[in-house]
C-alpha cells in the first residue's frame, strides 16, 4: 500500500490562459483543471515540516547564518547564496555540496541541471525543485502552516526567486526530491 503524504495544492492568479493543467510528482496525485477560461498557475504547496527540514538550519543558529550571508553576499555581491538539500522522504541520492553560489541571471532550470549534474542522474529519473514560500500572505489558510513550499517555474530567474522567497537568514533555500517518470 502506499505511503500517504499530507499535501496541499492550491492555485495562484496568474496572466496565463490553460486548458488542462497537470502536475505529477512523486508525492501527489494528478490534478486536472477542466475550466478553459480559468486564468490560474498551478502552486504545489508543501506544508509537511518534517519532511523539508533544513539540517543547516537546525544544526547553525539564525545568527550564525545572518552573518554567513552577509559575509558571502558582502565579498560576492553579484551571487546568492544558495542551500540544496533532499526532501527527507525521497529515495534520490543525497547531494554532496549543499551550498551553491549562483548567478542572479540565472534561470531555475539551469540551477535544476546544475543539481542533477551534481546527482548523476540517470535520463529516466525525474527531478523536482521546489522553493520555501516566504511569503505567506498568499491565502488565509496558509497562515496555519509555519512552512511551506512551492514549485518555481524554470523560466524565473535565480534573482527574482531570492527576492520572493529569500529566508530571514539571506540565503535561498531550495529542496529538490526525485522520481523515475517512465517506471524503469
Amino acid at each position: 500500500m502506499p505511503q500517504k503524504l499530507d499535501f496541499t495544492i492550491t492555485m495562484k492568479l496568474s496572466h496565463y490562459h490553460l486548458n488542462d493543467v497537470l502536475i505529477s510528482a512523486r508525492h501527489c496525485q494528478m490534478l486536472a483543471l477542466d475550466n478553459a477560461k480559468r486564468s490560474i498557475l498551478p502552486d504545489l504547496i508543501l506544508p509537511t515540516k518534517k519532511a523539508m527540514q533544513f539540517q543547516l538550519k537546525q544544526n547553525i543558529s539564525i545568527e550564525k547564518r545572518k552573518q554567513e550571508s552577509e559575509k558571502i553576499r558582502s565579498r560576492y555581491p553579484e551571487r546568492i547564496p544558495v542551500v540544496v538539500e533532499r526532501v527527507h522522504e525521497s529515495k534520490i541520492a543525497d547531494i554532496e555540496k549543499r551550498k551553491f553560489l549562483v548567478p542572479y541571471d540565472f534561470t531555475m532550470a539551469q540551477f535544476q541541471w546544475i543539481i542533477r549534474r551534481s546527482l548523476t542522474l540517470s535520463a529516466e529519473t525525474a527531478i523536482f525543485i521546489f522553493v520555501e514560500n516566504t511569503n505567506q500572505g498568499v491565502g488565509n489558510f496558509l497562515n496555519n502552516f509555519k512552512q511551506s513550499w512551492t514549485i518555481p517555474q524554470m523560466t524565473a530567474t535565480m534573482g527574482e526567486m531570492y527576492a520572493k522567497h529569500k529566508d530571514e537568514d539571506g540565503f535561498l533555500y531550495i529542496a529538490y526530491s526525485g522520481e523515475n517518470a517512465f517506471g524503469y
